[in-house]
């Protein structure tokens, strides 16, 4: 039976033109049967042989000579020759996917080999990584064998294909490990010079007061408060500083700001709550009292009451303890020392009243009404204006030497030296500050218009502090704790 040689439509023997396409019918033409690929038998017993098959599964007969696809073959081959990576990538993005089940299986073979973590890290942004184009054409391999290969065989491809990805998540994750400590690396320089740094600092001193405080007078809810208070602090410290790894940026905030918020319900507790030390043992402390028998008592107001707690009676440092007063005892009392002839560099905070009078005698009231409504009376003589010899000692020899050296030596030994210096004028302050910061103490410093503290590269610390009334505080200690 002849076919139309145009589009293979059966026609009968009389027909002149095809009824299909209209083509003119050529009687001696025949559908032609053409065979593609090629059958791999087996040598020894004709057995029709599957991919990679090494041994005949029904004679056993050895199978020798095998060759690799032709077309993996000729682009191994080509990637031998290429003269630089970029030629390498070129061919491998210009390979064609392969149809057959061996080109597949041997592309994929040489693409999990050829593939290198290293390389694909080092040019992973800039798109020029050999590695990333076999990735790529592994990907269309992949896609390709799951269209056109059977099961059996794709099992095969599949545990390639795994094995690449799981390199390539290794590999994404040691860069993600790199990025992120590389970061912290930048945090951390950056935080050591912020002022944020200094107020998580200034803030975790006084949380550990607070803690301090609140365990001595025994307030149990404000103890936990402060001490999640130092926690906090704490964390929030140590990632800036890189010891805790921030998985989000700027998640140091998180819990200093929890923080910041406890301290409204930590003095809420510390007020609320009646304090069992206070409770129990400042009643034992209290004593019946004669101002006029005080070694200072002539140089303060009489407060007026016959009963307090005496922590310090001597020739120089009085101070007394009056419980359960009320606040206007507290202010009217101010009043009074004022009228004495306390108003000198007086400073007034509201539970704190400090100041001098004209014979260089300190003053310092405080009222608490979380404690017991406690008022306290302290008052110091005044500093001596002995000549001082400035020391030689291996602590002080880089503390600079005051221009004035007249006043008193509190304290002086191989591992602490105070001295207070009288005739001091409060811009001398600063300019000794700046001599003390040229020598060298310049170290986790904290300063203010009064007041200031630093490390030298020896650890020796230094505090210097302008007390008012032309006194100047300078004291440096090394103990080895």
């Amino acid at each position: 039976m002849p076919y139309c040689s145009n589009c293979g439509a059966q026609v009968s023997e009389e027909d002149k033109f095809c009824s299909q396409c209209g083509k003119v019918i050529n009687k001696e033409s025949s559908r032609k049967t053409v065979y593609e690929g090629e059958i791999h038998k087996c040598p020894n017993c004709g057995e029709i042989l599957d991919s990679f098959v090494s041994t005949c599964p029904s004679c056993g007969y050895e199978l020798r000579n095998t060759e690799t696809a032709n077309s993996v073959k000729e682009l191994y081959k080509n990637i031998q020759s290429a003269k630089s990576d970029s030629e390498i990538i070129t061919l491998i993005k210009l390979f064609p996917v392969p149809n057959s089940k061996e080109d597949i299986l041997e592309f994929m073979i040489l693409a999990d080999s050829n593939f290198s973590e290293e390389d694909y890290l080092l040019h992973i942004d800039d798109g020029n990584s050999i590695s990333a184009a076999w990735l790529s054409k592994l990907e269309q391999c992949y896609k390709k064998a799951h269209l056109s290969l059977e099961l059996e065989d794709i099992s095969k491809v599949d545990e390639i294909y795994v094995n690449i990805k799981e390199r390539v998540d290794n590999a994404k994750e040691i860069l993600n490990e790199r990025q992120m400590s590389k970061q912290t690396e930048v945090n951390s320089k950056e935080f050591k010079k912020s002022k944020f740094r200094f107020i998580l600092i200034f803030f975790s001193i006084i949380s550990v007061f607070l803690c301090v405080f609140a365990f001595q007078d025994g307030s149990f809810l404000a103890s936990i408060i402060s001490m999640l208070m130092v926690a906090l602090f704490l964390i929030s410290f140590l990632m800036g500083s890189g010891v805790i790894r921030e998985r989000v940026k700027n998640l140091r905030l998180v819990p200093a700001i929890l923080a910041f918020l406890l301290i409204a319900p930590y003095f809420s507790l510390a007020t609320n709550e009646e304090p069992k030390s206070n409770q129990n043992n400042y009643k034992d402390e209290i004593e019946n009292i004669n101002w006029n028998g005080f070694a200072l008592g002539s140089n303060l107001p009489d407060f007026g009451f016959d009963q307090a707690e005496v922590v310090s009676d001597s020739d120089d440092h009085l101070t007394l303890y009056f419980y359960d007063m009320e606040s206007s005892k507290y202010e009217s009392y101010i009043e009074d020392c004022k009228e004495y002839g306390y108003t000198i560099d007086a400073d007034d905070s509201g539970a704190n009243y400090t100041a001098y009078n004209e014979e260089g005698y300190y003053l310092h009231l405080q009222y608490l009404d979380f404690s017991n409504n406690r008022l306290m009376i302290s008052l110091e003589d005044p500093i001596e204006n002995n000549s001082i010899e400035w020391p030689s000692s291996a602590l002080v020899k880089d503390v600079p030497k005051p221009d004035f050296l007249v006043g008193e030596v509190s304290i002086e030994n191989d591992e602490a030296y105070a001295v207070y210096l009288t005739q001091i004028e409060p811009s001398y302050f600063r300019e000794y500050v700046s001599l003390c910061m040229e020598n060298g103490f310049d170290d986790d410093y904290s300063k203010s218009d009064t007041y200031f503290y630093a490390k030298n590269n020896d650890d020796i610390s230094l505090t210097v502090e302008y007390k008012g009334n032309k006194t100047l505080y300078i004291y440096a200690e090394n103990y080895d704790f």
